[in-house]
């Protein structure tokens, strides 16, 4: 581990900011994903409290 010369870290440093932006989205997209998916619940909810 100790040979790491300036490049490898700089090529680190890269893969870890695409890591994180990467995790960002996946993020972004996972929270949209949850609010369509509660949006879903809350009107089967209101399907089934109607009298039938």
């Amino acid at each position: 581990m100790r040979a790491m010369n300036g490049e490898s870290l700089k090529d680190l440093n890269e893969a870890m900011k695409r890591v994180a932006a990467f995790q960002e989205e996946m993020e972004a997209l996972g929270f949209k994903m949850k609010v369509s998916v509660s949006i879903d619940l809350t009107k089967n909810w209101e399907e089934r409290a109607k009298p039938k």
